[in-house]
C-alpha cells in the first residue's frame, strides 16, 4: 500500500474539522457530533490550541452511564485531556497502529502547532479496502490479458469435490 504511506494524502482537504470549546455542555458536543455525522470532537481553547478530545463512548460512559445531566456538564469534565496526535507526514501505519496500541478510533492531525485535521480508525479501513480493491482489479486485468494471449492459462481444473488438480 504504498501509493498513500502518510496521513496528509488520506485527509480530506476540503473536510472541516468540528471542534468544541472547555465550556460548552456535553449536549452540545453530542448536538455537532450528530450534525456532522462524527464520533468525536477536538476541544480548542481561545488560541486554537488543542486541549482535548471528546467522544461518543466519552458521552456515553462519563455522563449517561454516570447518570450526570448532559445539559449541565460541560466539556472540560469529560474530555480526554492527554490526547495522541499524529502530524500530516505521520506514516498510515504508524497512526493505525497508535490507534490500536491506545484503543483509539480518532487521531487528531497537529501541524506547527495547530490542529488541521483528524484521521480516525473508518479512514484506515476505508482507505485500506480502496487500496486492495485496486490490487484486485490491476491483477485481474493481468489475468484477463494473460488469458487473452494464452487462452487457457488461467482456467484450473477441479476434481468432483472441487479441489483442484495440479
Amino acid at each position: 500500500m504504498a501509493a498513500v504511506s502518510r496521513i496528509e494524502r488520506l485527509v480530506k482537504r476540503d473536510a472541516t474539522l468540528v471542534s468544541i470549546t472547555l465550556t460548552d455542555t456535553v449536549v452540545a458536543a453530542a448536538q455537532l457530533m450528530s450534525k456532522h455525522g462524527i464520533g468525536s470532537l477536538v476541544v480548542l481553547g481561545s488560541d486554537n490550541h488543542l486541549l482535548g478530545i471528546v467522544t461518543e463512548r466519552d458521552v456515553l460512559g462519563k455522563v449517561v452511564a454516570a447518570n450526570l445531566n448532559p445539559a449541565k456538564t460541560p466539556v472540560a469534565d469529560i474530555m480526554v485531556k492527554n490526547v495522541h496526535t499524529c502530524t500530516p507526514q505521520t506514516d498510515l501505519d504508524q497512526a493505525e497502529r497508535m490507534m490500536a496500541q491506545h484503543h483509539i478510533r480518532h487521531l487528531p492531525i497537529v501541524d506547527n502547532n495547530a490542529v488541521a485535521g483528524m484521521v480516525s480508525s473508518r479512514d484506515v479501513m476505508a482507505h485500506k479496502l480502496a487500496m486492495a480493491q485496486s490490487a484486485v482489479r490491476r491483477q485481474s486485468h493481468i489475468l484477463q490479458d494473460l488469458e487473452f494471449q494464452h487462452p487457457g492459462i488461467t482456467r484450473l481444473e477441479t476434481d468432483s469435490a472441487g479441489r483442484i488438480i495440479m
